[in-house]
């Protein structure tokens, strides 16, 4: 099991963890207190947290440090025609193929390809980890009885920014590192053969080296919906201020 895996699996088994032990709780009663359940949250949002950083190095270990890195690459004519050869299928007809995403481990993989790569695969965990410093300082506001506290309005317009950048950034990041590899793995230079027809060339039959480069558009919806939380956020805290000054 590569890293990847093992960061995956990690953050799902801290997922129904996290699950488990919050039904745990509510079976004992444990949340009726809201400084409780503030102190509760707090802790598995910055368990999470810590999770997710610590997974973003194991990524970035496992991108750079093998001889070998296993990387998303896009490919073309992943379907090739057999010129000569009758195939029926099964009830749907394939007209043609698109581009496809492989995951392909590769070696070769030149440093700057790497280094996008690693680079996407960092910035994409700090979405999640942003999330959750957001509910953990959220919590510990609330356990102080302070809602609308000015490090609470901060925390969410950073969070809302990193949610931004961070959304669009990394899968753009890894779509052109993607690419890169395409070209350096599925690029034949030359080739030769024999037993084959003077008309007949490998790359009919071989997927194609392509640039596939997602955007992503929800990262965009989520941002305003969090700058929208810090400017009701920073309303209560004026609100706050005024009735404090009437008393």
């Amino acid at each position: 099991m590569n890293m990847f895996h093992l960061g995956a699996v990690t953050v799902v088994l801290l997922v129904v963890a996290v699950i488990l032990v919050f039904l745990w709780q509510l079976a004992r009663g444990l949340l009726g207190d809201d400084e409780k359940t503030y102190r509760f949250v707090r802790r598995i949002a910055s368990a999470v947290a810590v999770v997710l950083l610590l997974s973003a190095l194991g990524w970035l270990a496992a991108d750079l440090i093998p001889t070998a890195v296993t990387m998303t690459v896009p490919m073309e004519k992943v379907w090739p025609t057999l010129p000569g050869a009758e195939l029926e299928p099964n009830g749907a007809t394939i007209e043609s193929s698109g581009v496809a995403l492989a995951e392909l481990t590769m070696s070769g993989v030149s440093w700057p390809t790497r280094l996008l790569w690693a680079f996407g695969r960092l910035v994409s965990l700090l979405l999640p980890a942003a999330i959750a410093v957001l509910v953990a300082l959220a919590a510990r506001e609330l356990e102080r009885g302070a809602p609308f506290s000015p490090v609470l309005v901060r925390t969410t317009r950073v969070s809302a920014m990193i949610v931004l950048v961070a959304g669009i950034v990394a899968p753009v990041a890894k779509g052109i590192a993607g690419s890169m590899a395409s070209y350096q793995a599925l690029f034949i230079r030359s080739a030769s053969w024999t037993g084959y027809p003077d008309d007949w060339h490998p790359d009919e039959f071989l997927p194609q080296a392509t640039v596939f480069v997602p955007f992503e558009f929800w990262p965009i919806g989520v941002a305003v919906a969090l700058f929208a939380f810090s400017a009701v956020l920073q309303h209560g805290r004026r609100l706050q201020k005024e009735t404090e000054g009437l008393v």
